[in-house]
């Protein structure tokens, strides 16, 4: 009876032990890691000392496919594998998935065929928070292996200075669905000897790099992320920093070949240079799409921004491309080079420096330039010290097409919203309010609008200014047609161009300002969409002051900006008495002398029949201080 009881009692207890998870120390509990995972049972933790590790069981870990944590004590600094020229740090092989985790460790000095600081295979497990460093692959992943359908997520990792013919930093061969998620990531320094991918070699592979900082790698081609070969669904490059990579041939920064459709978006391509072709972005038989990027400072002899090659379609949109340079042809843009064939490019709501005429087309190149395309300084906070983002008063702001945001992008390269309106820009592009910006980054520095005093403006040919009285300024035969103004300010307290606002004040539809630009030394030009025409009557503010009226109104003689039977009587009495008759409000018909035909021409006027009057231009000031 009694032994009975106890066989229950000691059932029951192994029952419950199996269920509980627990923490495994190495080397307290076990001498070393792979032994560690050994005795480890799905749900427990490994938790690994301070410390350089080394040896046979220290190395070429294997999870064995357990949902098990095995992590570092104190983080990558402190627990180092050194695999000491010889295997690789871990390989998961058997089927884990993502609760099978490996968190916190330094990996350096691995060399095998592939994968010598991590390989994963036909798996799903977390890597994070690990330094790879100093490995060497002789054939793909120089620092991690991704191959036969693994959907490992690798995330806050840093891989540097690894080595290998494809991947020097990352290889990623046959995805399935779902595919490998790489986020957050540092990867730089690292070396390919053979096909490509400096930091990140792609083939057959779908995989998601989101938030990386991809810089200093080199390669053949790719510099620093090489794409190749069709995959189950796109390769999603997601604002992640591709700088001061180098290729020898093409695509210093991004190569996407042989049906590899990559689609880049919210990335900062810069810095980068290409021995041949594609310095930012290469593109070979595939059609891949660009959007929401920033291309500025790449080099190379054909494309220094992007190249085109046959039997490829690239399209890009809501992207800056200004300052990238090319040694033979196409600073921003080559479709195909003197003796090679071109692909396709569509170009949308873009910044493009040089426009549509600066895009080098060779032999069987096609170029689409689409509406909403400029060619405007982007106005970086400051390009020569790397920093893309835009200042204000920037011309991408607003000015990009909302359809083209991809579903689910809600946020910038620096992780900011992607819709942010600048109350203080005119809306040049697409789409329902809030529009997003051109480039990697959305303009989020809202500042109020600074004080400041009209002192003049240079556009309307016065002679001068006595800021203390209203005036009547011009010629309007000088004046007809004018689309654009010149104010100048003082500088006590900043004016902003992006706070000029315009009006209608009377006649028809007012036209709208298209843009403001500070043109130095306290100027600021103001360009409408169109020229004022007769019969309007339109008003510039800063802030909540208006400071001119400009209106064409012929035959307004008393100036109520209105043209009645009272305008008759004034000039008739101004005929009447000689030199009281201004010439630009009375000299109607134009014939360069007021007289009566004047009166004849002011009736008609009055009975609706235009005769294409001549307008003239009235500018008020506001009352101010003597300059």
């Amino acid at each position: 009876m009694y032994r009975g009881l106890l066989l229950i009692a000691t059932i029951c207890f192994v029952g419950i032990s199996s269920g509980h998870a627990d923490t495994i120390r190495v080397p307290r509990d076990q001498p070393t890691i792979q032994r560690a995972i050994n005795a480890a049972k799905n749900g427990d933790e490994i938790v690994v000392s301070n410390g350089v590790w080394t040896g046979p069981e220290n190395k070429n870990i294997d999870l064995q496919g357990k949902a098990i944590t095995v992590r570092s004590k104190k983080g990558p600094v402190n627990c180092i594998i050194d695999c000491e020229g010889s295997g690789r740090g871990f390989e998961f092989k058997n089927f884990e998935e993502s609760d099978s985790v490996l968190d916190g460790f330094t990996i350096r000095n691995g060399q095998t065929e592939g994968g010598a600081g991590i390989s994963c295979r036909s798996s799903g497990p977390t890597i994070r928070d690990c330094v790879i460093v100093g490995n060497r692959a002789s054939d793909a992943g120089g620092g991690i292996l991704l191959s036969f359908g693994c959907r490992a997520t690798v995330s806050d990792c840093i891989i540097n200075g690894n080595i290998a013919p494809r991947g020097g930093g990352i290889a990623a061969f046959d995805d399935t669905t779902p595919t490998a998620s790489i986020s957050n990531c540092v990867i730089s320094n690292n070396t390919t000897t053979g096909i490509g991918g400096g930091g990140i070699y792609m083939q057959g592979s779908a995989a998601h790099v989101v938030g990386c900082d991809i810089r200093g790698n080199e390669a053949i081609n790719g510099g620093g992320i090489h794409c190749s070969e069709r995959a189950p669904d796109y390769p999603w490059i997601i604002a992640c920093t591709v700088v001061s990579n180098s290729s020898t041939a093409f695509g210093g920064g991004i190569t996407c070949r042989n049906d590899s459709d990559a689609r880049i978006v919210n990335c900062l391509i810069a810095a980068n240079d290409a021995g041949d072709c594609g310095g930012g972005l290469y593109v070979y038989h595939a059609e891949p799409r660009l959007w929401s990027s920033t291309l500025s400072g790449n080099r190379s002899k054909f494309g220094g921004g992007i190249y085109v090659g046959r039997v490829s379609d690239l399209g890009v949109v809501n992207c800056v491309l200004w300052g990238d340079r090319a040694s033979e042809a196409g600073n921003e843009v080559a479709l195909g080079t003197r003796v090679e064939r071109g692909g396709t490019i569509g170009i949308r709501h873009c910044d493009v420096e040089g426009g549509k005429e600066g895009v080098f087309i060779g032999f069987g190149g096609r170029l689409f330039y689409f509406e909403g395309n400029i060619d405007s300084d982007p106005e970086f906070v400051n390009m020569g010290n790397g920093d893309y983002r835009l200042s204000h008063g920037s011309p991408c702001i607003d000015a990009g097409h909302n359809e083209y945001v991809p579903e689910g992008i809600e946020t910038d390269l620096d992780g900011k919203p992607r819709f942010v309106d600048d109350p203080n820009t005119y809306d040049t592009g697409r789409g329902d309010p809030p529009i997003v910006d051109m480039g990697a980054y959305e303009f989020d520095q809202i500042v109020p609008c600074g004080e400041g005093v009209l002192l003049s403006s240079d556009t309307i040919p016065h002679g001068g200014v006595d800021s203390r009285e209203e005036h009547e300024f011009g010629n309007p035969d000088l004046l007809t047609g004018l689309d654009s103004f010149v104010f100048t300010f003082d500088d006590s307290l900043g004016v902003l161009p992006v706070c000029f606002e315009i009006e209608e004040t009377g006649g028809g539809n007012a036209p709208k300002i298209f843009r403001t630009e500070d043109m130095g030394d306290n100027r600021v030009r103001v360009t409408l969409d169109r020229p004022i025409t007769a019969g309007e009557w339109t008003t510039f503010r800063y802030k909540e002051t208006t400071f001119v009226d400009i209106g064409f109104l012929p035959g307004d003689v008393n100036q109520s900006r209105r043209t009645t039977g009272r305008d008759i009587s004034e000039l008739i009495d101004c005929l009447n008495t000689p030199g009281t008759c201004r010439d630009h409000r009375t000299d109607i018909d134009r014939s360069g002398q007021p007289n009566g035909n004047d009166i004849s021409r002011l009736i008609d006027l009055l009975r609706n029949i235009p005769k294409d009057p001549r307008p003239w231009l009235n500018v008020k000031l506001p009352p101010q201080p003597h300059t």
